[in-house]
């Protein structure tokens, strides 16, 4: 029997299918907070899960990877130096430091139970805090992320605060007191564990300060640094985001009195139902926020949240559909992306296309076509695209060389999920391969029910949002119809097969890309449109 804590971190961390392998290789509790990265690897092949196993390790102890492989003895006079209190006030600022304002930084911070109000994630933390009067990992995780990246939110927008190269070790010291303020079951040393001498070591080496702060602090921003030099590369395979961007062709529009009312109503009235008076101020005002949106130049998505958060109601596809439609209320096109067109489209790439001689799921997946449930039918349809108009795309990335495969392509469209639990798990992994290979994660749908043939439920994930939507041709309708309003990129993993549907449709960008493997589809699905759709 595998030992039960092992088995428990594992299965917390989304890596249970490696509870067998640690079980046979006898990691016990005490052995499995000594490994190291070359017993690691042996034990986890795969980097992406290398990854997530890291980052939760350090999260859940508070320190780097292999720190806590010193001896139990060692370990704890470690610790009893650590938590020796420290003579300097939480405020004072070392020598060597040079923030010159670290109370201004913290008086942000001194109501940490406001904060966690401004997001639905944190008010669950509170909520689940005033049930059980105590924080489980999971709680305690979220809690600091939502810390570490208003911090860095904050820092990065100061000027002279982004050109540091080191933040105070005090501050993390106020933040733990601030929580611990806040949450009387939770104790500093969780958060945050002081920096030992040099001279009070005991291997005679200086130790930096550690707890789940300093760690998260660490890891967000080197995620973030690696991002912003990314976005700096321009090559021939990466244009600058400039000539990425969608544009919203829409005419010119002044705020007047009107729009400036139904904004007011839209910010204050966030959780009202998604009906007609909220649906009548999200008109009103469409045009002014897509020309806002076009003018900001930001293609990051949480700021549209953040400015408007009735976007995060589960059924606001309907707001993201009306937006849509302003954008394109004169396209060309006179068709629209509905059932009938859809099966134009899908019989057309049956028709011309063909599964590789060895693709097996390919045709397990066509086997499953002829079933008279819409919902099935179309989940299965949109797995088969990836198969039908596999992927070509290659470009190198920090771990190697990668040419995207037909599942990469099938993962960034839609994925299956036997009950709504494992959707969390969904969205992680989407998130562990986006950092893994260098992209994003944009817009994907989920459909849920214990086979393909039984499909209960469709989503669309947008950012830390879901939306349940009535179909899956309709999550998949509104995921297309996303990229557009927010000004996003298509997934790099099925580019080809998004710009498909965009030139049916005769949708026009400024950035739009041919691709050989697309065109001759393109041109026998609009040949029998015209045939479908007389004058």
């Amino acid at each position: 029997m595998a030992d039960e804590t092992v088995a428990a971190k594992l299965t917390n961390w989304g890596l249970a299918e490696y509870i067998d392998i640690f079980q046979r290789n006898k990691i016990t509790e005490d052995v499995f907070k000594k490994l190291s990265q070359n017993y690691l690897e042996k034990l986890i092949t795969i980097i992406g899960d290398q990854v997530t196993f890291i980052e939760k390790y350090s999260e859940d102890y508070g320190c780097e990877f292999g720190e806590a492989s010193q001896s139990g003895k060692k370990r704890k006079i470690l610790e009893e130096v650590s938590n020796v209190p420290e003579k300097v006030p939480r405020l004072e600022i070392q020598k060597n430091q040079r923030y010159q304002d670290i109370q201004i930084i913290l008086n942000e911070f001194k109501d940490i139970k406001q904060i966690l109000e401004d997001s639905s994630e944190g008010r669950n933390i509170i909520s689940q805090y005033n049930k059980k009067k105590d924080l489980k990992p999971n709680l305690q995780n979220k809690l600091v992320d939502i810390v570490i990246n208003k911090l860095l939110d904050i820092t990065e927008s100061d000027e002279d605060c982004s050109k540091q190269e080191k933040i105070p070790y005090t501050i993390f010291h106020s933040l733990a007191e601030y929580i611990v303020e806040a949450f009387e079951s939770e104790v500093i040393s969780t958060y945050y564990i002081g920096p030992i001498p040099k001279k009070d070591s005991l291997d005679n080496k200086s130790k930096g300060c550690r707890g789940k702060l300093s760690t998260k602090y660490n890891n967000l921003k080197s995620s973030r640094k690696k991002n912003n030099h990314e976005d700096d590369k321009v090559d021939e395979n990466n244009p600058p985001k400039e000539a990425l961007m969608r544009i919203h062709d829409l005419p010119e529009c002044e705020k007047n009195d009107d729009i400036e009312t139904s904004l007011q109503w839209l910010k204050e009235n966030h959780a009202f139902p998604i009906e007609e008076v909220a649906i009548e101020h999200w008109k009103k005002t469409a045009n002014y926020r897509l020309r806002l949106m076009k003018e900001s130049s930001n293609i990051n998505t949480s700021g549209s949240f953040t400015d408007y958060p009735i976007l995060k109601q589960n059924n606001a596809y309907l707001l993201v559909e009306i937006d849509y439609d302003e954008i394109f209320h004169n396209n060309q096109s006179k068709y629209a992306l509905d059932l009938k067109l859809w099966e134009i489209i899908f019989k057309t790439l049956m028709d011309i296309g063909k599964l590789g001689p060895t693709d097996t799921d390919g045709r397990d997946l066509k086997n499953l076509i002829n079933n008279d449930k819409d919902n099935c039918k179309t989940a299965v349809q949109l797995l088969l695209l990836s198969h039908l108009l596999p992927p070509k795309n290659k470009c190198i990335i920090p771990t190697g060389n990668w040419k995207v495969s037909i599942g990469d392509s099938k993962n960034s469209i839609i994925h299956h999920a036997k009950d709504g639990t494992l959707m969390p798990d969904i969205v992680k992994g989407r998130r562990d391969f986006a950092k893994l290979h260098n992209t994003t994660v944009q817009p994907f749908v989920i459909v849920v029910g214990p086979t393909l043939l039984e499909i209960k439920e469709n989503y669309v994930c947008i950012d830390d949002y879901t939306y349940k939507v009535p179909s899956t041709l309709h999550a998949f309708i509104i995921c297309f119809k996303l990229f557009h309003v927010f000004l996003l990129k298509y997934p790099y993993e099925s580019e080809h097969i998004y710009t498909l549907i965009q030139k049916v449709l005769n949708i026009e960008t400024v950035w739009d890309k041919k691709f050989s493997s697309t065109e001759k589809a393109i041109a026998t699905i609009k040949k029998r449109i015209v045939e479908a759709y007389p004058e």
